[in-house]
């Protein structure tokens, strides 16, 4: 028998129980399953209650199991009929269908369904909110949304907590989010965001970095990414090489072989 709870606890879950509550009811009140409470009442002696009628017909649990089959979650469906997702999950039970472990799902939605579900971000709804009418999680939208090259930061500008894109990392490196059709939008990552200090050298040259090509500050201040502080170069920092035109003094230069005559 349970430990966790004492003699009054069990008297009044009888005494509860006898006066017409169901053994859910119970369970809601101590905060433990339903399989749980109907133990200790099997224990105490009690002969249990026959279980409520269906809900649903037999037409209607059939169409329940089947959106289940097909991807649907119990919260999904239950908000659709109209009940619970226990009483989704006992449907499932009765034919035969055991219920997936909660977060080992990988929904899998038709190309209309995406093409939908990005249509309704470019009209403003939030992930979360396109989540909750597809029955799925808010991180099955966001990769849905970047599958389809779509900058999931977007919207980020209508919170109060929006700073433009622009942000301090950690290590102290600044990081920027660029828009997806930039012409130096290969250089950034899935999220969007790119070093400052790769992108302010790559404005300047009017091209995209390589992934050889690295950016070095001149003073040691990884936030100040003003042009005269960065240089360009070629292999790790302390170990590269600094272009720049002995003529001029441009940076708008690359390494090239060539032969001596």
């Amino acid at each position: 028998m349970n430990t966790k709870y004492t003699t009054r606890d069990y008297s009044r879950m009888i005494r509860l129980y006898q006066k017409g509550e169901t053994s859910s009811e119970i369970a809601k009140r101590y905060g433990v399953g339903t399989g749980t409470i109907c133990r200790i009442l099997k224990r105490h002696g009690l002969t249990l209650r026959p279980q409520a009628r269906r809900l649903f017909e037999e037409t209607m649990e059939q169409v329940i199991v089947k959106q289940y089959l097909t991807g649907a979650s119990h919260n999904a469906i239950a908000a659709e009929f109209g009940c619970s997702r226990v009483t989704v999950r006992n449907v499932l039970l009765r034919h035969g269908q055991e219920s997936r472990r909660r977060g080992k799902t990988l929904r899998v939605f038709t190309a209309e369904q995406e093409q939908e579900i990005v249509r309704l971000f470019d009209e403003g709804l939030t992930q979360s909110n396109i989540g909750e009418r597809f029955g799925c999680a808010q991180t099955t939208v966001s990769k849905i949304l970047r599958r389809h090259r779509i900058n999931t930061k977007r919207v980020a500008g209508k919170h109060s907590g929006w700073k433009g894109g622009r942000s301090l990392r950690s290590d102290g490196y600044v990081q920027v989010l660029i828009p997806p059709d930039s012409p130096l939008a290969p250089m950034s990552k899935n999220s969007g965001y790119v070093l400052e200090h790769r992108l302010v050298l790559a404005q300047h040259l009017g091209r995209p970095l390589l992934p050889s090509e690295t950016v070095h500050h001149i003073d040691g201040d990884r936030a100040n990414n003003r042009i005269e502080n960065l240089q360009l170069r070629q292999g790790k920092h302390g170990k590269g090489v600094s272009f720049v035109c002995r003529d001029c003094g441009s940076r708008n230069v690359e390494a090239m072989q060539f032969t001596e005559t």
